[in-house]
């Protein structure tokens, strides 16, 4: 189900929602795994507007679910080498071992010239910008990308960007925007994502590592702020009503 940022009262164990904003589960699907599926759609959109081909040398800015799931669409799409730079290591290494990306740390290691030694000096092909808020994530997507590369950025940015235009010219670099998720070919992406981990392509329950029942919202939004203390990735605040 999609309800967007402007209804309030959504962590309730009840919920009334427009019909067509309500999507049936697949049986195969979990409830637990179709809470991804929004945060899947936005990958999905992502790689709608920059797609990534077979053989293609991705990286990904961005370590939060978001990032993880364009992680592992590009994986899916066929990318020979994912570079994955965030922080802290929990979600790296994790991410390491679920979908064999190359984990980046950026507090200890230059991601510029992490991502040219693991590309063999080439840069990434295609590079996702997925942090958002006030990081000036602009100027390193560019620096990290290949040669007539395309950096798509896909954070939602809260400050100004800044960036060397003459840098980004210079190699001819396509940078498109990507703003949430809508259709594609007249499919609603978010069924899209739905019918990948339906068919067994995405699998999110790597990222689901932390749940709480209602009662301990508190306490749910403290563990999903603090990924340093409690390597969270996905939190889960499950209704007390029981499903399948």
């Amino acid at each position: 189900m999609h309800i967007g940022g402007s209804m309030a009262g959504v962590f309730a164990e009840y919920l009334a929602a427009p019909e067509q904003n309500v999507y049936d589960l697949p049986e195969t699907v979990s409830f637990e795994a179709g809470a991804m599926a929004e945060v899947y759609a936005v990958a999905v959109h992502a790689l709608s507007i920059t797609p990534v081909r077979p053989g293609n040398r991705v990286a990904v800015i961005g370590s939060g679910p978001v990032g993880l799931a364009l992680a592992e669409l590009a994986r899916v799409s066929g990318a020979t080498t994912v570079a994955l730079l965030g922080k802290p290591d929990a979600p790296l290494q994790l991410a390491q071992q679920w979908i064999g990306v190359m984990p980046i740390n950026v507090d200890v290691t230059d991601p510029v010239e992490a991502v040219r030694d693991c590309t063999q000096g080439h840069g990434a092909d295609v590079v996702f910008e997925a942090v958002g808020g006030a990081a000036q994530t602009l100027q390193q997507a560019t620096e990290i990308a290949a040669i007539r590369g395309r950096v798509c950025m896909v954070g939602g940015h809260v400050a100004p960007l800044a960036r060397d235009a003459r840098y980004a010219r210079g190699r001819e670099l396509t940078i498109p925007w990507s703003f949430c998720y809508g259709r594609r070919d007249g499919q609603r992406e978010f069924q899209i994502a739905l019918d990948l981990m339906a068919a067994g392509k995405l699998d999110p329950t790597p990222l689901l590592t932390h749940r709480f029942p209602l009662d301990e919202i508190g306490r749910a939004f403290a563990v999903a702020a603090g990924r340093d203390e409690y390597g969270s990735v996905k939190v889960l605040v499950l209704p007390q009503a029981t499903g399948r």
